[in-house]
């Protein structure tokens, strides 16, 4: 926890801004702070160099500030306030990237003054400067964090404000809103001009249409952009779905054999598909629990648990054991699935399915295509990679990926990606909902002013206008260090 972020406003702060856990070719070491430039003075030492010119990398060495040993050959460089990333004095240090230099830098640099930064107090600073809005603060966060080309355009558009700039223009027009309707309660009816009949309700249902389209980003695929979607394979045993997990991962992450069952424990990894992160999850095959051991059912037990925090299943069975209905096969998926909700009181409901026929490479030309047509599943070779494109298109499709990615949503769109800004957004059109209701009803100013004003009161937490610090806390505890 944070505490009381203005008490620490006048430490500086030092933390590194690469990864320290693992060797690499550079690290940078970053402060920020009051006395920034009086702990860099006792850390970063130069020739016949000097540190004067703002934002100018300078070669010169690290050292140890209690001993003078030298720590690195290293540059730095200084960003005065405001115009750095906090708003305050900041610098860097650019190190060779050993784990041992990064440390003892830092433990030189808190030596020297500085004290190591919670996760995400940067921005957070940033933030409590004006530097960045809170819906901007977050996008930090998405950046670092995005694992698919959607999910970062999406977050990088956020924090250069596009977002923000949709949330203050419908902010604003509820407060003309507000203003309108409190100086005719004020001044009283004759002594302001009259508005034509409906108008503010007009405003109104417009505002909330305006909410209600960015909401609509969130609902039809923006909620997947940031965290992803989830995709299980499930199957009988030997139907070929880790050869199918291999193929589509691009790596031989699954173990396959000839032998049934040989994937007990589910296999995860993430891929790209649709400009979405989706994460490819392996389950153990299916079978009639009433033939197999305790391991294999409480790997069954699994994939159940799997397919109920996935957003598609793919049902992979093997063409050369093919059943006289797929449909029947599907249910049968179903029943089991079902079976194992009421007994473990799971909540979720079945995602869809897809059904895959995979090892078309044992098939004729003919028996493939009249295996697509008879039995409306996809065809595929996980070994020879046949139908694997028009697998990702249609996994794409019904994870909602296409749809989001339409109308050149990838590139110029405002996406609702998180959680947080749904749920102000979602609060704000309830309230003008509210309001609009209560106008057309009691035409009472008073009343529909309540609602209102907490529609300006959700954007506003969205924003971070006004925000307490226990949510503050909440927000940027999330961050990685030195973020």
């Amino acid at each position: 926890m944070m505490g009381n972020a203005f008490d620490r406003m006048g430490d500086t702060i030092v933390a590194p801004a690469t990864a320290v856990d693992r060797p690499a070719a550079l690290a940078v070491v970053r402060l920020s702070g009051r006395s920034c430039d009086e702990v860099l003075g006792r850390v970063f030492r130069t020739g016949s160099s000097d540190l004067s010119t703002p934002r100018m990398l300078v070669l010169g060495y690290a050292h140890d500030c209690a001993t003078g040993a030298v720590l690195d050959q290293c540059m730095a460089v200084r960003f005065p306030h405001p115009h750095s990333y906090t708003g305050e004095d900041c610098a860097e240090l650019h190190l060779h990237g050993g784990p041992n230099v990064v440390r003892s830098v830092l433990a030189s640099c808190v030596a020297a003054g500085a004290r190591m930064a919670s996760p995400g107090e940067f921005t957070r600073r940033a933030f409590l400067n004006g530097k960045l809005d809170l819906a901007q603060a977050e996008a930090v966060s998405a950046l670092t964090s995005a694992e698919s080309g959607l999910a970062r355009r999406a977050a990088l558009r956020q924090l250069r404000g596009g977002l923000s700039a949709r949330i203050n223009s419908l902010r604003e027009r509820l407060l003309n809103v507000a203003a309108e309707v409190e100086c005719r309660l004020d001044f009283g009816d004759g002594e302001v001009d009259d508005l034509p009949a409906g108008q503010l309700s007009q405003w109104l249902v417009d505002i909330r249409g305006a909410m209600e389209s960015l909401l609509s980003s969130w609902r039809r695929g923006g909620c997947f952009v940031a965290g992803g979607v989830r995709v299980a394979l499930v199957g009988v045993p030997n139907a070929g779905k880790s050869s199918l997990f291999n193929a589509l991962s691009g790596r031989d992450r699954a173990i396959v054999t000839a032998h049934a069952g040989t994937t007990r424990d589910s296999l995860e990894t993430t891929l790209e598909i649709g400009g979405l992160a989706v994460t490819l999850v392996d389950t153990a095959g299916l079978r009639d629990l009433r033939e197999t051991d305790e391991i294999e059912a409480l790997g069954i037990e699994r994939s159940c648990a799997e397919m109920s925090h996935a957003q598609l299943v793919i049902l992979v069975l093997d063409e050369t054991q093919m059943p006289s209905d797929v449909s029947q096969v599907e249910n049968d998926l179903r029943t089991r699935y079902d079976a194992w909700r009421a007994s473990s009181g799971c909540a979720e409901e079945m995602p869809p399915v897809l059904c895959v026929y995979n090892k078309s490479d044992l098939l004729e030309d003919a028996e493939r295509a009249q295996l697509a047509e008879r039995q409306g599943a996809l065809v595929v070779s996980a070994k020879t990679l046949v139908g694997l494109d028009e697998l990702e298109s249609t996994i794409a499709r019904m994870v909602g990926a296409q749809e989001t990615m339409s109308g050149d949503v990838s590139t110029t769109a405002d996406l609702v990606t998180n959680a947080r800004h749904a749920e102000c957004l979602s609060a704000a059109s309830q309230s003008l909902e509210n309001a609009i209701a209560t106008m057309e009803s009691t035409e009472s100013d008073v009343l529909t002013m309540v609602d209102v004003h907490l529609a300006i009161a959700s954007l506003n937490e969205l924003l971070g206008i006004d925000n307490p610090e226990e949510l503050l806390d909440e927000i940027f505890e999330k961050f990685c260090l030195g973020k």
